[in-house]
């Protein structure tokens, strides 16, 4: 789901947070994001040939640990929306809500395309915990996550129309690397992912550690109906081994990305 807004690339599958490393000396587990980054994502920009969307992104310190805040969102340079999370005692992401320029939150009726900014949430959503489960709900739907000891996700399942709908993770080297799509009508979906070994920024366009990957993602493949399907996407990288910019490439054109950061002594 690559966005419009194009912070993902995407909304659907947000936005979390941070990171999702497993070896994090911050984190006991993939609730928590983790907090000891040298850099962190300031602005995301993404021109196009007619509009220009760019998102800013703002972070808090909790007892010295830094956790995404919130965020703005641009669309030619004029406010769109902005995003405010909300973590529990145990600095777990527990809510998500939206807001128009003039304040108001934002509803289903002001919804729009360009408003799609998360891969795994929505633009107003609310995330519950269990000892193995995450339950996450946004627009009318309930969300559940399966997650291991660790506490990273190995199945996801919603009811669509009446239809079951999973998704079952597989992981290498703190890596999803393997996602099987089921529903109840036709076969499964087996999607590869292939990752670069550079540090991952999943954080910012997932949002929810427990599904986020410690590298960047590279290359995607499945067959649907006989046909094999690949993306690809290239990168740049900084000095900190973080991509400074990601070009999303499909079978007819490449959408860049530009990324900056703000160095963590800067976050107060």
């Amino acid at each position: 789901m690559k966005k419009q807004l194009l912070i993902l690339g995407t909304l659907l599958l947000l936005v979390i947070a941070i990171s999702c490393n497993k070896d994090d000396n911050n984190s006991s587990n993939g609730l928590i994001p983790e907090t000891n980054r040298p850099i962190w994502v300031s602005e995301i920009t993404e021109p196009g040939q007619y509009e220009n969307y760019r998102t800013e992104y703002d972070y808090k310190r909790i007892n010295q640990k830094i956790f995404l805040s919130g965020l703005t969102c641009y669309k030619n340079n004029s406010q769109l929306l902005n995003c405010k999370f909300t973590y529990d005692s145990q600095n777990r992401l527990t809510e998500v809500r939206s807001f128009l320029p003039n304040g108001e939150i934002l509803t289903d009726d002001d919804y729009t395309h360009d408003m799609e900014i998360f891969e795994c949430i929505g633009l107003n959503t609310t995330i519950s915990y269990t000892d193995n489960q995450a339950i996450v709900r946004y627009n009318g739907y309930t969300y559940t996550y399966t997650l291991n000891a660790e506490g990273y996700a190995t199945k996801f399942e919603y009811i669509d129309e009446n239809e079951l709908i999973i998704e079952e993770y597989k992981w290498s080297n703190h890596n999803i690397t393997e996602i099987t799509h089921k529903n109840e009508t036709r076969l499964p979906i087996i999607e590869t992912i292939e990752y670069d070994n550079k540090n991952s920024i999943d954080y910012i366009y997932k949002l929810l550690p427990f599904i986020c990957s410690k590298n960047n993602l590279i290359n995607e493949s499945w067959s649907d109906d006989d046909e094999q399907v690949s993306n690809d996407r290239g990168m740049e990288y900084n000095e900190y081994g973080y991509p400074t910019k990601i070009t999303w490439y499909d079978e007819y054109a490449a959408f860049p990305e530009y990324i900056k950061y703000i160095d963590a002594k800067d976050i107060k």
